[in-house]
């Protein structure tokens, strides 16, 4: 698994929990080269059995986060019935993004699933005919708005001239559905060219119907990116990362992908079907025109302003972690190459991720080029994943986020610490081996929920909990041995040393030799 995100966009955990560490050579990060923002929002999945492999993509308005908010997503497999893509946009982005892997193993087995996917074949969605793929940003397949009869627009966020844009690329420009903030930014005549202005209902916003919203876990409402383009007996949906904005439609400055799907049209059309009150007509209201524009809060957007400059100078930094030997502790020091400037930034705190922020330290001294000592853990708790709280005054929310800073010194020990931490006894033990068994159980969920975690020392039995441990890694011995190397893997690493052995069950090492020698002999 790999995730590849904005540099310096990571939000910070609610909690504190040692596995985070586990991440830090998932997280890839990656900056747009036109100077915007890295916005895609894509899951590209491979699947072997060891003879045959298959792909499914999905394509959505969703970031990985826990937003509550309404989004829109396009999930299509591979098939030999299915339709070649009319442009290779997703190939395209996912080739380039091999380039920003560090190893090159990363980029050898990124480049070959672009290669994958740009030979791919895909069943459509019941109705449509056609898809094409649109990456902006990086190459040659940029969508732009072709001649419409009708147009629907659905997108949080707005910029006048990507507005005005699809406006004119249609002959009836029919709905424009926004938030309130956004639409508020527009000019009213821009507004007026369409025959219907729309935000959510309040009540819609909210996960219960109710028509109070409290926003306090995550953030909500509308966040779907939707297209819709009718001209003749043809429709064109198009949906993905792309705001109406600037960077998003217009110039191109952002890295977006966009996927468009094509039908022939039926009835009143798609349009029509979209905005009926058995489909999302039901959660829109008519948006109420303010008889003038308010003026923007001057002080408010150079707060904002400074919080994102301060964002990519902490990312684009350079900084490393030290880790620096503290009596039988450790001591993280964050170094960066040269003094940060952080201009308008009120306050700078600083924790590692396996901590909380209680326990963060006064981070201004990155302006003067000092390093900055955090609290000294564990070799369970060290980790690259570094998190900063950056405030403006009191003007604007504050912002946290996390780097994946480079670690120098990190002791060899420090993951077998962590599994030692989670696992903790011989249960804990017997519940990790049934999580990597899961997927071969049906319903591939662990029966014993991993926040039942007895750190009693109890020695545990193999053949009790979710269902006699024997008997799912026989199962797994014939539907998928691989499975039992990553096990193999983990009872070599627990034998290495006294202390972590004792976190075998017992009996569980007599019979994990049994399956070492069947193992064994079929890989030869």
């Amino acid at each position: 698994v790999r995730v590849f995100h904005q540099l310096g966009n990571i939000l910070g955990p609610q909690q504190q929990y040692p596995l985070y560490s586990m991440l830090e050579p998932v997280l890839v990060p990656v900056a747009a080269p036109g100077g915007g923002v890295f916005h895609p929002k894509l899951w590209a999945l491979r699947f072997a059995d060891g003879k045959s492999t298959a792909l499914r993509v999905v394509v959505l308005s969703r970031n990985l986060t826990g937003d509550r908010s309404w989004d829109v997503a396009l999930v299509m497999e591979e098939g030999k019935d299915g339709s070649k893509a009319a442009k290779p946009g997703l190939a395209e982005l996912v080739d380039w993004l091999a380039q920003s892997c560090p190893s090159a193993e990363d980029r050898r087995r990124t480049a070959e699933l672009a290669v994958q996917l740009r030979s791919a074949r895909w069943m459509l969605p019941d109705g449509f005919e056609e898809v094409s793929f649109f990456c902006h940003g990086i190459g040659k397949t940029a969508w732009r708005m072709d001649r419409s009869d009708k147009l629907l627009v659905v997108s949080p966020f707005l910029a006048e001239s990507a507005v005005r844009a699809l406006a004119d690329s249609t002959s009836r420009a029919e709905t424009l559905v926004s938030t309130p903030k956004a639409l508020s930014a527009i000019s009213l005549d821009t507004l007026r060219r369409f025959r219907r202005v729309c935000v959510l209902r309040e009540a819609a916003e909210t996960e219960d119907g109710e028509d109070t919203i409290d926003t306090t876990e995550s953030p909500s409402g509308l966040h779907a990116k939707l297209y819709v383009a009718e001209e003749g007996r043809y429709t064109r949906l198009v949906i993905g990362s792309a705001n109406a904005t600037a960077r998003g439609v217009a110039d191109h400055g952002n890295v977006e992908l966009l996927t468009q799907l094509v039908c022939r049209a039926s009835g009143k059309g798609i349009i029509a079907d979209i905005l009926a009150e058995h489909c999302m007509g039901s959660v829109l209201l008519d948006y109420e025109f303010p008889d003038s524009q308010p003026e923007p809060d001057e002080k408010e957007m150079r707060a904002e302003l400074d919080l994102e400059a301060a964002r990519r100078e902490l990312a684009n930094a350079g900084m490393v972690l030290h880790c620096i030997a503290d009596g039988a502790a450790w001591r993280p020091e964050l170094r960066s190459p040269s003094p940060l400037s952080l201009a308008g930034i009120g306050s700078v705190a600083i924790w590692p991720v396996t901590g909380v922020e209680a326990q963060c330290v006064d981070g201004f001294g990155l302006k003067t080029g000092k390093s900055i000592l955090l609290p000294p853990c564990g070799t369970a708790a060290l980790t690259g994943l570094v998190a900063f709280k950056l405030k403006v005054l009191d003007v604007v929310r504050p912002i946290t986020m996390v780097l994946n800073v480079p670690v120098e010194g990190m002791p060899e020990g420090r993951d077998k610490a962590i599994r030692r931490e989670v696992i903790a006894n011989a249960e804990g033990f017997l519940r990790y081996l049934r999580l990597l068994l899961a997927e071969l159980r049906e319903g591939g969920v662990p029966a014993v929920p991993p926040d039942r975690h007895d750190k009693s020392g109890h020695r545990g039995s193999w053949g009790s909990g979710s269902g006699p441990l024997l008997e799912e890694m026989t199962r797994a011995l014939v539907r998928a041995p691989g499975k039992l190397d990553v096990i193999e893997r983990l009872v070599a690493d627990f034998r290495s040393d006294e202390e972590s052995r004792k976190l075998l069950p017992d009996g569980f090492e007599t019979m994990w030799e049994s399956f070492a020698t069947i193992l064994e002999r079929t890989r030869k």
